[in-house]
């Protein structure tokens, strides 16, 4: 979208019939809109709450300092407590929100930037290789969950994220100790 104006708001549909839309960069000296919580661990009506009012702020990203589901933080409890919020159909404060339809701009956004340690410096061609086929895969569960979303590829997508993120990890210290 070279040239676009900045904080322009372009709406798309997918062939799947999925709506979504994106801005473009923020203009310099715009402050970025963002929000955090945590300890949202059985989707209750605060939890539904919380993802209402965080939808409804547009942020430009959102984080989540974990405690995500109790007890044990198994699939079946995520399938309960954390999807039917952050992944609701629609945005209500007694429904939740659909906040997890942004995981391909997110991921894309993700991918680009794991680009940075090699492009710095900090890193070798072992890593940046190790990058681009872990982001590659990682994009590729996005672009399904986006086109075909089903709760089961969103949970198979999180679980890639944890090993695609240890994995990153891991070759950035290996690519460190290896390089000459």
């Amino acid at each position: 979208m070279h040239g676009s104006a900045p904080s322009w708001d372009r709406l798309y549909e997918l062939a799947s019939g999925q709506e979504g839309y994106f801005t473009t960069r923020q203009p310099r000296g715009r402050r970025i809109r963002f929000v955090a919580f945590g300890d949202n661990s059985y989707g209750g009506v605060s939890d539904r709450a919380i993802a209402y009012q965080t939808y409804k702020q547009h942020p430009d990203f959102v984080m989540n300092c974990g405690d995500n589901v109790y007890e044990s933080g198994t699939d079946a409890e995520y399938q309960r407590y954390f999807f039917p919020v952050y992944n609701a159909d629609v945005a209500g404060p007694r429904e939740g929100a659909p906040l997890l339809r942004s995981v391909l701009f997110y991921t894309v956004i993700l991918v680009a930037v794991t680009a940075l340690p090699f492009a710095s410096r900090m890193s070798g061609l072992l890593y940046l290789a190790s990058a681009v086929v872990l982001g590659a895969l990682f994009l590729s569960y996005a672009v399904r969950i986006f086109v075909a979303y089903s709760d089961e590829l969103a949970k198979k997508t999180f679980r890639y994220s944890i090993v695609y993120l240890s994995l990153l990890f891991a070759a950035l210290l290996v690519d460190h100790y290896l390089r000459v």
